[in-house]
């Protein structure tokens, strides 16, 4: 769509649709033209992946579509570098109605394994309450312990709903 508006202004013309600015060209050139579009595509999600978290809504933005609305508890992690831009998402575990089980260990392996110096842990509470339970404190509180000796920045821990969220930072 914005290769299309893109070719529209450069050629002064108004073209509405992919198939509209291909229709003239010989199928290898469509074949050519449709590559270059998929290309683009790709590299704008991977731009999008490699964003930058500024902030606890920031992460939140990135993790709300995946974790939001489903009915079981997943717990994920943000990995990221030096600038804070997003070097992996990463599910951990996935659990039950009321709670998910996450090995620290595994943490700090994969923060080690992509060269991570920062990271944003996360997880969802299906039933809508964006409180942190006394477990949730406790696991919080191991994960930084873990990643300070590591010299990992815990950037926040984050708890997700439907529609809210509560970041350890920001209370």
């Amino acid at each position: 769509e914005q290769a299309v508006k893109y070719v529209g202004k450069l050629t002064g013309c108004e073209i509405t649709s992919v198939d509209e600015l291909f229709s003239e060209l010989t199928p290898e050139r469509k074949e050519i033209a449709e590559a270059a579009v998929e290309l683009y595509k790709r590299v704008q999600i991977k731009q999008a992946e490699r964003r930058q978290v500024v902030s606890s809504e920031t992460a939140c933005e990135i993790l709300r579509p995946l974790i939001g609305d489903i009915e079981k508890e997943e717990f994920w992690a943000i990995y990221m570098n030096k600038s804070n831009r997003i070097i992996r998402k990463e599910r951990l575990s996935v659990g039950g109605i009321a709670g998910t089980y996450v090995d620290i260990r595994l943490i700090m392996k994969e923060a080690i394994l992509c060269n991570a110096t920062g990271m944003i842990i996360a997880h969802n509470h299906p039933s809508g309450n964006e409180n942190p339970s006394p477990e949730d404190n406790r696991i919080t509180e191991q994960i930084k312990k873990a990643a300070d000796s590591l010299n990992i920045r815990l950037t926040d821990h984050i708890i997700i709903t439907s529609n809210t969220y509560y970041s350890y930072v920001e209370n």
